[in-house]
This record gives structure tokens, sequence and C-alpha cells, in this order.
């Protein structure tokens, strides 16, 4: 539904102020085009079983086992997958295995978000971790550790927020899980499908800070169409038309007369860019604010604690809602109690990144 009210809101405004469409050669397309690899790679790991199989390997003897020590133990490996390979790798990555676990579904909703504000939690303290992160680091031209120093006291206040939230709700994750696997120990497996996904995986990761990115997802694309063209029909193009609205958005609403002025009027690109992400998705929300107050670490960290709040304030929300299937509802209910506890903390340290930079 809210991918129709985005065209038609395009559409209408287009037809208003008369926007080029030339505006379509400023998308971001190395993000949408990494966005559309990773989910082909991560079907195509789904599909070969192989993820069933390593969970019969690894659970196999286990009856149960505490819900809370393996939220606490596997956010902690999403937010390391998220430093180092971006907060939606590693929800593709690493939530399929949460699914295959099959939770009750009152559990499976507490842990499906906490597990995506953790890649989120993740993201926001590497200069890699978020497609808006990376643009400020570009825009600011600083070392990689120089910056995660920048992004230091934003981090602290996510966790701060994030473990708050996390024992406030303790009794939902106090019972025990128990776990049958054995239904997974006879599947079919496809490893040569598991093999070539592993490999393309690990290939493209490797090269998306390269020139030879393009290169490889062009690779990525053309042996999936050859050899598992199901793989490509089963693709999520809905998702991608989101993502593509969602960036047409910055340069539509520059158009608008007036935007710019009452943007510099409120003159708090913290605030501005935090509640602009509940509208228009943070990584549009930063460049915007950014562009226009030139105060690129306020903006930054207003969109980072905006990953919480609306379902599209955050991409990596929608791509973990799509992967464990959660209601949206119930979904955003709660994570628009941990946008204002991450706002009010995100406030809190931009104050002591002025004192120390």
């Amino acid at each position: 539904m809210f991918l129709y009210l985005t065209i038609f809101i395009f559409l209408i405004l287009e037809i208003i102020f008369k926007i080029d469409f030339k505006i379509l050669l400023k998308l971001p397309y190395k993000a949408l085009i990494s966005l559309s690899v990773f989910m082909i790679i991560s079907n195509g790991i789904y599909y070969s079983n192989y993820p069933k199989k390593i969970l019969y390997f690894l659970f196999k003897n286990i009856e149960k086992f505490s819900i809370f020590k393996f939220l606490i133990i596997y956010s902690g490996f999403i937010f390391l997958l998220a430093f180092f390979l971006t907060n939606d790798i590693a929800l593709f990555v690493a939530l399929p295995f949460v699914k295959y676990l099959n939770f009750q579904k009152d559990i499976l909703k507490n842990l499906g978000f906490s597990f995506i504000w953790s890649a989120n939690i993740g993201a926001c303290a590497s200069p890699i971790g978020s497609p808006q992160n990376i643009f400020i680091w570009s825009y600011l031209n600083v070392g990689f550790f120089k910056f995660c120093l920048y992004l230091f006291p934003l981090f602290l206040s996510m966790l701060l927020s994030f473990l708050i939230f996390l024992f406030s709700f303790q009794k939902n994750f106090s019972k025990y899980h128990k776990i049958d696997v054995s239904r997974y120990k006879n599947i079919y497996l496809n490893l040569k499908l598991f093999k070539l996904s592993s490999f393309l995986l690990f290939l493209n990761i490797v090269s998306f800070e390269t020139n030879f990115f393009y290169l490889t997802s062009l690779f990525t694309f053309i042996i999936y169409l050859t050899l598992y063209p199901n793989l490509i029909k089963k693709f999520d193009y809905k998702f991608i038309l989101l993502f593509i609205f969602l960036s047409l958005d910055i340069n539509i609403i520059q158009k608008i007369p007036g935007i710019k002025n009452l943007i510099l009027k409120f003159k708090n690109p913290y605030f501005e860019s935090a509640f602009l992400s509940q509208i228009i998705s943070n990584f549009p929300s930063c460049i915007l604010i950014t562009n226009i107050t030139h105060k690129p670490l306020e903006s930054l960290y207003g969109a980072n604690v905006a990953c919480n709040g609306m379902l599209h304030a955050s991409i990596a929300n929608l791509i973990g809602i799509n992967i464990l299937r959660l209601n949206k509802k119930e979904f955003m209910k709660k994570s628009m109690i941990a946008f204002f506890l991450s706002l009010l903390f995100g406030y809190l340290a931009l104050k002591v990144l002025k004192i120390f930079y």
C-alpha cells in the first residue's frame, strides 16, 4: 500500500512542479544494484536448503535453550555482521536461520524487532554500515577510525536505548524454546546452488568498494538468469521499486518552493533529519538535510536514530519484516516507542560530540 501511495504522490508532484525526469540519472544506482544482487543471492542460499541442514547439525542434540541468551548472543553476531557488511546484508545472512527455528509467533515478533534493531546499531557505528554513513564519510573526507570516533557517541546512545528497551521487555524472552530439527535431517540439498551462491556472495562483498562491483553484479545476474531463472522470477520487485521512489523523493522535495527556506528556518538539522526520515526514509533524508544545511554529522545522527519509527524509515526494517513475515502494525508500535527513546539519547550524544569534537 505504501508503495502505491508513494508512486501516486510522486506523479502528482511531477505534474504540479513540472519536475524533469532527468532526476532518474541521480538515483543511487550502486545501492539499488547491490540491494538487488544480495536479495537474489540470499534467495539462492535459501532455496539450496543448506541453511536448514546447518541448523540440523547445530541443534540436533539440543532439546531446548534459553530464548534470552539466544537473543543476546545472536544480537551480538548480527551487530558484528552489520558493522563490517552493512545492516542490509547482515539481515539477509542472519535472519533466515531464525525463521527456520520455528519460534511461536509472539516470541518471533519480539526477537525479530530486536535483531533488526541490532543490525541498525551495528550499522550506525561503522563508516560502511549504511548508505547514509558512506555518504557522510565521503562528504567529510576523513579517515576510517576518525569517522568511527565521530560515530561513537551515537553508537553508545543507540546501545543504551536498545538495552533499556530489551530489559523492559525481558519477560517476553524468559521462556525456553523447545526445538525439533529432525525434519531437516533428510531434506533435499542443492549443493551446486549453495556453492554458487556462497561464491557470488563473497565475490560481491569483496568487490563492493572497488570499481569491479558493477561487473561482478552483472556477472551475478547473468549466472542466475542462465542457470536458475526461477530465482529471478521469485525476486521481490516491489521492494526495489519502493527504494527507487524513496530515493526520488530527495530531488522532488528540493524542487518544492519554500522547502529550503523552511528547513533553514528551524536551524536544527538533527531533529529535521530524524522526523523527515519518517516520511521519506533515512538515507534520502540525510542527503537532503546535509545538502541544504551543510551540517553533515547532525544530519547523520538524526537519520540514524530514525532507523526506528515508521516501517520505511529504514530499508533494513522492510528487509527484516519481509524475511520473517512479521506483523507490520505490531512491529511499528514497538518501533515508534524505540524511535522516541533513541531520539532523546541521540540528542544527548550529539551534545557530547560537540564538546569533544
